[in-house]
């Protein structure tokens, strides 16, 4: 049975915050010398799977917008947008984890499947990227 493309991306970044990003943030421990630790996420999925009482850092994954374009009337495009949102204890945190999220995302299989297209940051730690299925 084929994957609907909309269910495959959720899977593949949930997937990308649960066992890619934890190395990539350890690395930026690493790299930093101020001492602030970057734990990973506790919770990773939809708002509607989160189980009550998790703790702090989490991250909110859904896709909220999907089309498909023609590119030079022959090749189908598959354009989606992911929301990702990140519950983190301290907010001044959110731009290393916006940085080692990308740095995950380039690094992993999942690049090879999806193409950033456009990403938006926000200090609140909300994350909407546009992927380009490949």
């Amino acid at each position: 049975m084929r994957q609907i493309p909309e269910e495959r991306l959720l899977e593949d970044m949930i997937d990308l915050l649960d066992n890619c990003l934890p190395s990539k943030l350890l690395e930026f421990e690493e790299m930093t010398e101020d001492g602030e630790q970057l734990p990973p996420m506790n919770y990773v999925g939809t708002p509607e799977d989160m189980p009550t009482g998790t703790m702090e850092p989490y991250a909110l994954v859904e896709v909220t917008d999907g089309s498909y374009t023609m590119k030079d009337r022959i090749i189908r495009n598959n354009v989606f947008k992911v929301k990702i949102e990140l519950h983190l204890q301290k907010k001044k945190l959110v731009w290393r984890y916006f940085t080692a999220l990308r740095k995950a995302f380039d690094e992993s299989e999942h690049s090879e499947r999806w193409r950033i297209r456009e990403e938006t940051h926000e200090k609140s730690g909300m994350m909407v990227i546009e992927v380009v299925e490949r």
